[in-house]
């Protein structure tokens, strides 16, 4: 029972989390990855470069997701850091807002952990087909040593679907319930093992 209660706790949560966070930061095809962001370019400050796209209405939905990566050694961040993103097209900006940068801690080739900044932006459809304007500042005072950005734009993104997530948690509660059931079990059974033993 217990082997069977794990397996639902993975299952559930895999429903109800993954499955959301798989749409928003995998799923879609990449129509272009251009770099926003290098600090040989113009330092900390001017380091930000536009990036002119081609984009077609019926490419869309869209989704941006940026990845920085920082210098070794960097200085201590908080969990998320203020970003403005705009998208202008023919026809006037079509995507546009102040989001959070997410702080991610990954392990490197040489097994030392590195903090690389991420984002998936929420999905959005263009007005008219031609060149796209992507403009992105990170709005900190101070120097985070960013190294470089880069933006990857996804076409034909999906949305997240949170319409399991309810029947995951049960999932999970469910096995919650059989994993501490089994527990008893498992110390009643030693009880009574022991006793047993203590009887011969």
């Amino acid at each position: 029972m217990r082997f069977l209660s794990v397996l639902l706790i993975l299952a559930g949560l895999a429903i109800a989390f993954a499955l959301p966070l798989y749409q928003t930061d995998f799923a879609g095809e990449a129509v272009k990855t251009v770099e926003v962001f290098d600090r040989t370019q113009g330092g900390w400050r001017d380091g930000w470069q536009d990036q002119e796209i081609d984009l077609k209405t019926s490419g869309g939905p869209y989704r941006i997701r940026l990845e920085g990566e920082l210098i070794s050694g960097s200085v201590n961040l908080p969990a998320t850091l203020p970003v403005f993103v705009e998208l202008t097209g023919p026809q006037g900006p079509v995507f546009s807002g102040e989001f959070k940068l997410g702080v991610r801690e990954e392990n490197s080739n040489s097994g030392t952990a590195a903090e690389r900044l991420f984002i998936s932006l929420p999905e959005f459809d263009v007005l008219a087909d031609g060149a796209h304007t992507l403009s992105v500042r990170l709005l900190t005072e101070g120097d985070i040593n960013l190294a470089r950005m880069e933006a990857e734009i996804i076409g034909g993104a999906q949305a997240a679907d949170y319409s399991f997530t309810s029947a995951g948690l049960g999932i999970f509660a469910i096995g919650t319930l059989l994993y501490l059931i089994s527990g008893r079990r498992r110390k009643k059974a030693r009880k009574e093992s022991s006793r047993r033993w203590g009887r011969q």
